[in-house]
């Protein structure tokens, strides 16, 4: 039977919302059927929107979460396997009164944990007076005892936590779990927050929601204070790009500026914590620390780790740098505790809890297990530290049931049981109307002074089918954002900027890691060379539409260009097939199939290139561009170039504005839009596209990148793959033999000039025709050209310079390289060689090549120099 009360007057967005009438709590609707009052301004807004307005809002907020790279990762750098964040245009929103009694229950349980930390870690009267059972503790791999006996300054050991909380039937919050080492998701609150505010603007306002600000400006002030340092270094030490919540990482840093690093971007010397910088070692004072705690110290924990810093526990027992949290704190998300932490809030707090947890029975005691078994059909089974070990009784056969006791019984103080609860609903979004789906939310704590800041909203998930079991974004959960709304007790403060200006490092301070450094010589080496491959692709679709042969084939100037596009790119001609019998198996049968389907799509690309009604495309020419641009098996291809372009901009996130991310999404996204369109046309459109975002990223990063040590080694990269490409260019072209090319001199000198985007500057500084003297200088020998070989050179050695700066005058190995380009370059006589052709055009060809392999060496050096703590090499192949 239906409950309709006042929902009624919604039934544009509402119609049928819990027809089934379920016997649980509904964040939106009462017993009655009628719409909460903290949700009715919401309510009224969506219903005047109706339902496609509803949806072109939730489209925008993915096109804004996308435009911003919003991802959760999938174990993975490739970004393919990137999972989008689901965002749902439905807030949970919930009153201020309500939140001001959660405010109180959270930060009492924040107190509890922090002086429990202390006591495990200390004097232990937890386990001495009988209130803490000591197998929970000490057969839990989160207690360190590497950990006992540090001491930190002030009163807090725990800075930062979080609390997953659901609500039961009773309308009571419970906690469900705790999180004690990392507090993950208050980034994605963040981020789920400004996009919400671009869709809803007025809404919000309207609303009087609390705003997220203070709190991050709170969790700063609180690592300032304790760092007990006027210009602290402050690093976020992440796992890297390969965990899924790097995007978070990377977008924290960037947000409070503090410095991303790995394991093997910091150092332990002399007991203190060093940063790798490209202007060597750098002290480190606070650790936000982002990885678990088992991982955190290879030297004393896990010897397999890859992504700690070996030494860091040394150091923070001789208080030369503060990890936030301290390691250790994995412990305290042990819920076996649950039962205890009554007893545990009177002893040490000497206080009631104000917030329970989720009912929970510890099986190592006698009498909890014996109640567990009893009522296995009403019990979620879980392990104290394995959270992918989860059984909900009530889905288990007698025989499974049967196998879960005698697993537990094996080692029972390993397993604990909670009750299951009718968990809430929150109203969620699905394909055009509400419809009530469980949920959990997500709240952060901050330490402040002498207690915490709970954070005026969260982060919420909800399940995406009814009668979900495990609700979390690991499980593909959709994500909700939190309003609090304000009320008397906790009105709407405006905004206001309170930071100091003794809590911003001075310009000079400001620290780029050498790894970080290196992601961005190689992402400005990427850009140059897909930018070249684009360009060149480009001239020759161009060159094929406008000056194509009699038979209609590409003409000498496009031939040029596509050999030297060949060899730039390692394309290997396909060779001719051998027809050998394989044997069979069922792998064999596989390959075979998937051989015969990329043959399929060979034959149906061929056949639309020969049914383009603009053009008869010649089918060589064709496929072999198309192979360039986007087959993964060329290994200087577009479609790798790219790729790795993707990589190095992924891994350096922390640096990228939202403006510069949405070009790069753009720039990655070529090949899948390319691949829509097996034309030439088709691919022109796709290469021009592609080289205005390229472009537009280049401008972008000079306008409003800061000019230091980052940017120039970005720039080094660029300028030393345009060299580069340039001198490859030259090289397969006009110097392989000009007699060859009297007869299309200036068609293959204009190409030339538009691979290198040279041909409007050029025709501004030559007013007379076009001629091999003319060309060779503009590109080679010009100092105002932008894209010429000796400009690039000269801006090349000054920001060598200014990078290594040596402070014993003596010039390093890559200056003397460049130096040494630079100079043979510039002593190139362009008239003599172009007058004495048949000997002195081999000794150009032999000019550039030489200086080709002195500029692949100076990448060699600088790599050698700045980026030491590499352990795979790369490779432009």
């Amino acid at each position: 039977m239906a409950v309709e009360g006042d929902l009624k007057k919604y039934s544009t967005i509402a119609e049928g919302y819990r027809e089934d009438s379920p016997l649980t709590f509904d964040e939106l609707v009462d017993e009655n059927g009628n719409v909460r009052a903290h949700w009715r301004d919401f309510m009224k807004t969506q219903e005047k929107l109706g339902v496609n307005e509803i949806k072109m809002r939730k489209k925008e907020l993915k096109n804004v979460l996308d435009e911003n790279g919003v991802t959760f990762n999938a174990y993975t750098e490739n970004s393919s396997q990137n999972r989008p964040w689901d965002l749902d245009p439905c807030p949970l929103i919930l009153d201020g009164v309500e939140w001001d009694s959660l405010d109180e229950g959270l930060v009492q349980r924040a107190h509890l944990f922090n002086e429990m930390y202390k006591d495990i870690y200390g004097e232990q009267r937890l386990i001495k007076e009988g209130i803490l059972p000591a197998d929970l503790i000490y057969q839990h791999p989160g207690f360190n005892r590497n950990a006992m006996g540090i001491e930190l300054p002030g009163i807090h050991r725990i800075l930062q936590c979080s609390f997953n909380l659901v609500r039961g039937a009773d309308n009571q919050w419970w906690v469900l779990s705790d999180r004690m080492q990392v507090t993950q998701g208050s980034g994605y609150a963040l981020e789920t927050r400004i996009a919400m505010s671009q869709v809803y603007p007025n809404l919000m306002r309207h609303c009087e929601v609390h705003r997220l600000a203070t709190y991050f400006k709170q969790t700063h002030k609180t690592l300032i204070d304790i760092a007990q340092n006027t210009h602290p270094t402050i690093v976020l030490l992440s796992p890297g790009p390969s965990n899924e919540t790097y995007f978070e990482d990377a977008y924290l840093a960037n947000y409070q500026g503090y410095t991303l690093v790995q394991g093997d971007d910091l150092v332990v010397r002399d007991g203190y914590v060093w940063i790798k910088t490209l202007q060597g070692l750098k002290k480190v004072d606070v650790i936000l620390r982002r990885i678990s705690d088992q991982f955190s110290d290879p030297l004393e924990l896990r010897p397999d780790s890859f992504i700690g810093v070996p030494g860091l526990l040394e150091s923070v027992r001789q208080k030369k740098v503060i990890v936030v949290n301290p390691i250790g704190s994995w412990i305290l998300e042990n819920p076996g505790f649950y039962p205890y932490l009554e007893g545990c809030c009177e002893f040490l707090l000497k206080e009631k809890l104000k917030i329970a947890s989720v009912a929970t029975w510890w099986c190592g005691e006698q009498k909890a297990q014996k109640h567990v078994f009893e009522n296995i059909d009403s019990m979620v089974i879980k392990h104290i530290y394995k959270r992918e070990l989860i059984q909900f009784g009530n889905t288990l056969s007698e025989l499974e049931k049967e196998s879960l006791i005698q697993t537990i019984l094996k080692n029972p103080t390993l397993y604990v049981a909670q009750q299951m609860l009718n968990v809430s609903t929150m109203p969620t979004w699905k394909t055009d109307k509400l419809e009530p789906r469980n949920g959990v939310l997500r709240t952060f704590l901050t330490a402040k002074d002498k207690t915490y800041s709970l954070m005026p909203g969260g982060l919420a998930c909800v399940a995406t089918k009814n009668n979900q079991g495990v609700v979390s974004t690991q499980n593909g959960a959709i994500n909700k954002d939190t309003w609090v709304r304000a009320s008397e007790s906790r009105p709407l403060l405006p905004f206001v900027s309170n930071q100091s200006k003794q809590q911003f490092a001075p310009p000079n301070t400001r620290s780029i890691t050498s790894r970080t450094a290196e992601n961005l010589f190689w992402l400005g080496r990427y850009s140059q060379r897909a930018e070249i491959i684009a360009r060149m692709i480009r001239q020759i679709i161009r060159n094929y539409f406008e000056n194509f042969n009699e038979d209609g084939r590409l003409n000498d100037t496009g031939l040029s260009i596509l050999n030297s596009l060949k060899e730039f790119t390692f394309y290997v001609e396909p060779a001719e097939e051998v027809i050998v019998e394989p044997e069979i198996n069922a792998e064999n049968i596989k390959q075979s199939q998937q051989q015969q389907q990329l043959q399929q799509q060979t034959q149906r690309q061929a056949q639309l290139n020969s049914n383009n009604d603009d053009n008869d495309e010649d089918s060589d020419f064709t496929d072999d561009i198309f192979t360039i641009a986007l087959n993964p098996e060329v290994s200087g291809g577009l479609f790798n170039v790219l790729n790795l372009f993707n990589q190095s901009a992924f891994h350096s996130r922390d640096v990228w504005s939202n403006d510069s991310w949405r070009l790069i999404d753009d720039i990655s996204n070529f090949t899948r839009d390319a691949a829509k369109d097996h034309r030439l046309v088709g691919l022109l459109r796709s290469c021009e596209t592609l080289l205005t975002s390229l472009l537009a990223l280049n401008g972008l990063i000079a306008d409003s990148m800061n000019h230091d040590d980052g940017w120039r080694m970005l720039d080094v990269g660029r300028l030393l793959e345009r060299s580069i490409n340039l001198s490859h260019l030259v090289s397969n072209t006009i110097a392989q033999d000009i007699d060859q090319h009297k007869d299309n001199e200036n068609e293959l000198l204009a190409a030339i000039l538009s691979c290198n985007d040279n041909t409007m500057n050029f025709r501004r500084y030559y007013r007379a025709d076009m001629d091999s003297y003319s060309v060779l200088n503009y590109i080679l020998l010009n100092k105002f050209n932008p894209r010429g070989m000796a400009f690039g050179l000269a801006r090349l050695l000054e920001h060598v310079r200014i990078i290594f700066d040596e402070k014993n005058g003596q010039i390093t190995d890559a200056e003397r390289s460049i130096l040494n380009a630079y100079t043979q370059v510039q002593l190139i006589d362009v008239q003599k060689i172009l007058t004495i052709p048949s000997d002195d055009i081999q000794s150009l060809k032999t000019l550039i090549n030489h200086t080709q392999l002195i500029l692949e060496n100076v990448a060699y050096e600088i790599g050698a120099k700045c980026f030491i703590h590499t352990q795979k090499s790369r490779s432009m192949r």
